[in-house]
């Protein structure tokens, strides 16, 4: 089982800060749970003053206050299982990016733990990926030697200009969301956190990495994006179907890209039919759901559906018959190894 596969929820790659967790239970106070406990009620208003002391010194203090989450579980878990000194025998050429918070520069880690151009001290590869994802607010940045740094994303989006300089011809670079400049829903009655993410995360994210991806003057090399058309999860989403989902996604649009060959409508066909599959899978993995006593990331519990065994029955089946013809276009080699355990079995589910 890889990294991805291990995690059940949330709670298996990142943790609320504390003071994320006083400010929900204040603004969202078990109100069931004083109906059917009294006594909870009692006791969380004698302590309401004392939490709000504790968050008051936690604003205060400011310099405490970094992140919303930190992903100390997932750092425990890359420290148990992945070992630096094998990624430095691989002879793989590995480039870890980051930015620097104090100089603003974006920076890059080798697979033999060095900063390029400086081989003076080392780094901690697992601090390094950490650094590389610490996206900010989200998660705290981490220090490298006398700096902080968090996700190079805030630099670059797309680092092939460091595959290029280590002499690469053939690019192949992977964008993890869909493009973000598609038309949307009339914004008039919209409030501040929509407009704002519509702006930055959509808007200004899809153009700086539409540039990376097709700079003015071409990269000179052959290169190749990989991207989604649709987003299997969001990313504070944990949850093993959604990941199976978005693995098998991975896969076959690779493969769209990789293996299309030359003709294009072929390759239009191979992504046609791959995001087609990827949506039954979402539609299935919400029916199944409910159905076995789990709620959905973020909803209320619900029952199932009548007829849920045999709508996924024909949706099923209607997955069996995309698979097909995409195997019939592209091979057996254009889905997953595990394929057949997606009409046979049920989504994962933690």
């Amino acid at each position: 089982m890889n990294l991805w596969q291990s995690f059940k929820n949330n709670d298996d790659v990142y943790l609320e800060e504390p003071w994320l967790k006083i400010v929900k239970h204040m603004l969202f106070p078990p109100v069931l749970m004083y109906t059917l406990f009294p006594p909870m009620l009692i006791r969380d208003t004698l302590n309401f003053g004392i939490e709000l002391a504790r968050l008051n010194d936690m604003v205060y203090k400011s310099r405490q206050v970094k992140s919303f989450f930190n992903p100390s579980p997932i750092a425990a878990k890359l420290r148990a299982m992945l070992d630096p000194e094998k990624v430095h025998r691989s002879d793989i050429r590995l480039r870890i990016a980051v930015v620097s918070l104090e100089t603003g520069k974006l920076r890059y880690i080798t697979e033999s733990g060095y900063f390029s151009g400086n081989s003076d001290q080392p780094v901690d590869l697992i601090d390094a990926a950490l650094a590389s994802s610490a996206i900010p607010s989200i998660f705290p940045p981490v220090k490298l030697h006398t700096e902080n740094y968090v996700d190079a994303g805030t630099r670059e989006m797309l680092p092939v200009q460091a595959a290029v300089d280590l002499g690469a011809t053939q690019v192949y670079a992977i964008a993890c969301s869909k493009p973000g400049g598609e038309p949307a829903p009339s914004f008039d009655g919209s409030n501040m956190m929509d407009i704002t993410s519509r702006a930055i995360r959509d808007i200004m994210f899809d153009e700086l990495q539409q540039k990376e991806a097709n700079p003015p003057r071409g990269w000179g090399i052959d290169m190749k994006l990989i991207q989604p058309a649709l987003d299997v999860h969001g990313i504070l989403t944990v949850d093993p179907g959604l990941i199976s989902i978005s693995m098998a996604y991975g896969y076959m649009r690779a493969f769209d890209i990789v293996e299309g060959g030359s003709d294009p409508k072929k390759v239009e066909n191979l992504k046609r039919i791959s995001d087609e599959i990827i949506r039954l899978r979402l539609k299935i993995w919400d029916i199944e759901h409910p159905t076995r006593g789990k709620q959905k990331p973020g909803e209320k519990a619900s029952w199932p559906d009548p007829g849920y065994p045999r709508d996924v029955r024909k949706l099923k089946r209607d997955l069996k018959a995309l698979v097909n013809e995409r195997q019939q276009l592209g091979g057996a080699t254009a889905t997953p190894p595990d394929v057949e355990t997606w009409w046979i079995d049920k989504e994962l589910l933690p």
